[in-house]
């Protein structure tokens, strides 16, 4: 479990819990926005969502969506989180992703809000100062957040 707090992600009993499972199934519901595909930590309790740090396999479209350039082969690598009952309790997805609606009490990667964005870069400097670069992100894109989070 990713924290405490994230056990409250429950997927109901029943028929209502049937239909949010096979919604996993449903290519289609995916809004391609690629927050599921971004680096997260946890802080003051939320996980929070670090847009400047996503999978390197995460390509931009002409639409403004994302796709990851290994999709087919997305579940040979260890990291990729595909869409299924533990990722959705471990809240991997944004509260507004379509896989999550009706999940219970649900919670997930949040962007941060602009009055707590100086106590999360306080926090991301103490947390990463001594973390090294996590192998789904990008060499220029590690550098270039922790540069980001000293300016």
């Amino acid at each position: 479990m990713i924290f405490k707090a994230l056990r409250k992600n429950a997927i109901p009993d029943g028929e209502k819990g049937r239909d949010i499972r096979e919604r996993f199934k449903d290519e289609g519901a995916c809004r391609r926005c690629g927050k599921c595909c971004h680096q997260g930590f946890i802080i003051g309790g939320r996980f929070i969502l670090v847009p400047e740090l996503p999978c390197k396999h995460l390509t931009g479209d002409n639409n403004g969506g994302y796709s990851c350039a290994v999709y087919e082969k997305r579940h040979e690598v260890e990291w990729c989180n595909p869409c299924n009952e533990k990722t959705v309790k471990q809240g991997l997805f944004p509260p507004d992703c379509a896989y999550v609606q009706g999940v219970i009490n649900y919670h997930g990667k949040t962007t941060t809000p602009d009055e707590d964005r100086e106590k999360v870069r306080k926090a991301l400097r103490r947390r990463l100062k001594y973390m090294p670069r996590p192998e789904y992100i990008r060499a220029r894109d590690w550098a270039n957040f922790l540069k980001s989070l000293y300016e």
